[in-house]
């Protein structure tokens, strides 16, 4: 009996980390717990009311614009930045930030411990992502500069779902290889156009503001993306496609969020800001 209160308390505890990483999302997202903001709630909230009840974002940026010195227009921007197509954009991310930190820590226990691969042949698979990301990435940024961003946040995501699944086949290292390669397009497609919709969100004077709320969704999504793939380990119990499967879905999830996106924003601000300025230099 003593043998088995170990595997019991670990079990239990198990429980209790997934509960805590739950509360913690949801007082991240909901409420602005360390972000500086009032939540997605509040977001809502204000959104829903037509925006009547206090100063818009197009009021304070306009004001930072005439005067960058302006402590009061900055004030009123920290109750103002209540964009709500930028924070479902963000939550949007984070889910997608879960998904791309699998590629760390999930998968090098999957490819070590389950799909009986060496350590050596594990290093070759991060070698293979690295050689990818350096090669590769500018020469697909270049194809995909004429297209909407977000059509590139859903192919990218599709692609992460597709490897993602395939890890779910492999038991050695030539499918390992091959959905090595597929994660890492969805990488090297979405990386770029994520980083340039948040710059296309904000205005130059209000860009520093906005990439440092994406980046704490950024940081908190490759945060609690190992502890998520962790306890789908151990729930798994060896089996493959319980494991890769959910994870994959979380991508279509995302995939499905910048479709929804796409709706909700302009063509111009979805392009690339060279594209756009070669477009309108022709025109």
């Amino acid at each position: 009996e003593q043998t088995m209160f170990f595997p019991r308390l670990r079990a239990q505890a198990k429980w209790v980390f997934v509960f805590l990483a739950i509360v913690f999302a949801s007082s991240f997202v909901l409420f602005g717990v360390g972000t500086g903001f009032g939540g997605l709630g509040d977001i809502l909230q204000k959104s829903g009311s037509g925006g009547s009840s206090g100063p818009s974002v197009s009021d304070a940026r306009a004001r930072i614009a005439k005067n960058p010195q302006n402590a009061a227009a900055y004030k009123e921007l920290g109750q103002a930045l209540r964009d709500a197509t930028f924070v479902r954009y963000c939550v949007i991310s984070l889910v997608l930030f879960t998904v791309m930190s699998q590629l760390i820590s999930t998968l090098s226990v999957y490819a070590v411990q389950w799909a009986g691969i060496s350590k050596l042949e594990l290093g070759a698979l991060y070698t293979l992502n690295g050689l990818m990301v350096v090669f590769l990435q500018f020469p697909v940024v270049r194809i995909l500069t004429p297209y909407r961003m977000t059509t590139a946040l859903v192919a990218g995501s599709i692609l992460y779902a597709l490897g993602y699944a395939m890890m779910g086949f492999a038991h050695g290292m030539p499918v390992l290889a091959v959905s090595m390669f597929v994660v890492t397009m969805g990488e090297i497609v979405t990386t770029p156009a994520s980083m340039n919709l948040v710059a296309n969100f904000s205005t130059v004077q209000l860009r520093g503001r906005y990439m440092g709320v994406y980046g704490l969704f950024n940081s908190f999504g490759w945060s609690i993306g190992p502890l998520i793939g962790g306890v789908m380990l151990d729930l798994a119990s060896g089996r493959s496609m319980l494991l890769w499967t959910p994870i994959g879905c979380l991508a279509l999830v995302a995939a499905v969020g910048y479709w929804d996106l796409r709706r909700r924003i302009t063509r111009t601000m979805d392009l690339n800001y060279e594209y756009t300025t070669a477009e309108t230099a022709t025109a």
